[in-house]
């Protein structure tokens, strides 16, 4: 079973994510969070691409966006979007959802 990569708070993110060869937890309140973002991304499966979503959480805390890509945490995937989009309307917060057509 896999674990939970991102864990949330009522004015607090926990995100866990590899950088390079270690792995990074970073403690994100909301006024450090610039933008959380949902796009379409394509994810390399084995020989071939396939279509699939991408989280980008964008934080002056880190110098890189964070990103989540949905065949990596398909087990929690729809539980991270809508926690997400709470937490970004909640705590205002930029929100962009590119995958609503």
């Amino acid at each position: 079973m896999a674990k939970q990569q991102i864990m949330f708070d009522k004015t607090e993110i926990v995100a866990g994510f590899p950088a390079g060869k270690r792995y990074k937890v970073l403690n994100l309140s909301y006024d450090d969070i610039q933008r959380i973002q949902f796009d379409a991304c394509e994810e390399r499966k084995l020989l071939k691409k396939i279509p699939s979503e991408k989280i980008t959480i964008i934080t002056g805390k880190h110098g890189q966006p964070i990103e989540y890509t949905k065949t990596k945490h398909s087990q929690h995937w729809d539980m991270y979007k809508q926690k997400l989009a709470d937490f970004a309307k909640r705590n205002h917060i930029t929100f962009v959802d590119n995958l609503v057509q």
